[in-house]
């Protein structure tokens, strides 16, 4: 026996997802709507661009199926947590492991939670500050 679907009472958590991802994909990545399509195996933009609008959700099974193409220029990979929850760092780095794949680093917890007990306006004037940095 299936449950009948509930509409969502809170729309804006999907736009904000939406948001989460474009945002890595044209900033964090440098990319354009064709080329995520491409990276994540559409054979053309339009569900990109439903996601741009705020349509639809990112598909998360194809995000993860080819989470080594989603990668900044420091070649630190899309954090699917961020992407979804908008808590802790957009990308998150990899090292390469003795078989020549890739794994997550280890990163400090206590710097973590740090930057995840941030609000938002604080998350983009750290982004902000790093960002001079570079």
């Amino acid at each position: 026996m299936f449950m009948p679907k509930t509409p969502r009472t809170n729309k804006t958590i999907p736009r904000e997802i939406a948001a989460r991802f474009v945002h890595s994909y044209e900033v964090g990545m440098g990319l354009s709507t064709a080329e995520v399509s491409r990276c994540l195996g559409y054979a053309n933009a339009t569900t990109i661009q439903a996601i741009r609008r705020g349509e639809t959700l990112p598909d998360m099974t194809r995000i993860a199926e080819n989470i080594d193409k989603l990668t900044n220029k420091n070649g630190a990979v899309l954090n699917l947590h961020w992407l979804i929850t908008g808590m802790g760092p957009p990308f998150v780095p990899t090292e390469i492991n003795g078989n020549g794949g890739k794994k997550k680093l280890d990163i400090d917890d206590d710097i973590i939670m740090c930057l995840m007990s941030l609000n938002h306006t604080q998350q983009q004037a750290f982004t902000k500050l790093i960002q001079t940095l570079r």
